[in-house]
């Protein structure tokens, strides 16, 4: 957003504070990590005493789309896209909106940060990624992150159960090896790769990309990212559950496959470079 958008947008306070690096431009990543600064006191909406703090008075009530008295994330995103400045239209005073309950505190926290950011670190992004490609090139990196995390979470726990001696009953293939003979961490992948096994494991993981790739509305296009026809959620968990709880749910997911894929690595490392992870067994 150039100077002469943000002025257009939002009136002239606040513009050198807005642009972090002295660009003469306020980025997208400068604009959403911005929503905590002018947000004072923390609960993820920007209200109009907030705001006229931070931008100066006259602007609020044209971005306050929903008359909600406050602007939230998405909101504060539509600013930064919207090409011209808004419109405020005159109507008569509006009645005061019926009290709705609150949305939780895990709810209101989300809120206030873009999809996908977590505290303690907030929106981090060191590398601009969230600034590449359009909009259909994210939902690709968000599927992406979110297909690496799971698998990460699976290998992780296969990997510590398998190494606390856990495993499966009876024999693995038409000849008689059973699974308490195959050794474990990296190692058991040289028992499959050289049986079959790594076949049948990239088969299922084939269809299962397929059936992601094929859904409709694609992830890419609209579509929820980890959302695999026929093996979403067939119990139905998420059936009940509130937009606040789905993405609180969705975060930990995020969360849980990040801690996983470093956890993962690290146990690959273990295993392959003596001392690299001193908490770890020498034997993993």
């Amino acid at each position: 957003m150039k100077r002469a958008d943000y002025e257009a947008k939002l009136g002239k306070k606040g513009f050198d504070k807005a642009d972090k690096d002295g660009s003469d431009q306020v980025s997208k990543r400068e604009w959403m990590v911005l929503f905590d600064e002018v947000d004072a006191n923390g609960n993820g909406e920007i209200s109009k005493q907030e705001w006229d703090n931070f931008f100066g008075k006259g602007t609020f009530d044209a971005w306050d789309k929903d008359d909600s008295g406050g602007i939230d994330p998405a909101e504060w995103k539509k600013i930064f896209m919207a090409k011209t400045a808004a419109k405020v239209e005159k109507e008569a005073p509006k009645k005061k909106k019926n009290p709705v309950v609150a949305p939780s505190s895990t709810g209101r926290a989300l809120r206030a940060l873009p999809e996908g950011a977590s505290a303690p670190l907030g929106f981090w992004d060191p590398a601009g990624l969230s600034e590449y490609g359009d909009e259909r090139t994210q939902a690709w990196f968000k599927a992406a992150e979110l297909k690496h995390g799971r698998v990460a979470m699976a290998a992780t726990i296969g990997w510590i159960l398998t190494e606390a001696g856990v495993r499966w009953p009876g024999a693995y293939d038409f000849e008689g090896h059973t699974f308490a003979s195959v050794p474990g961490g990296l190692a058991a992948e040289h028992v499959f790769r050289d049986n079959g096994g790594m076949v049948q494991i990239l088969f299922t993981a084939g269809i299962m990309e397929v059936l992601g790739e094929t859904a409709k509305p694609h992830y890419m296009s609209g579509g929820t990212p980890g959302k695999v026809p026929f093996l979403w959620d067939p119990v139905g968990f998420t059936a009940a559950l509130s937009a606040d709880e789905l993405a609180a749910k969705r975060q930990r997911e995020l969360n849980n496959g990040r801690l996983a894929m470093i956890g993962f690595a690290s146990m690959w490392s273990a295993t392959y470079i003596d001392g690299s992870v001193p908490a770890l067994p020498p034997t993993w």
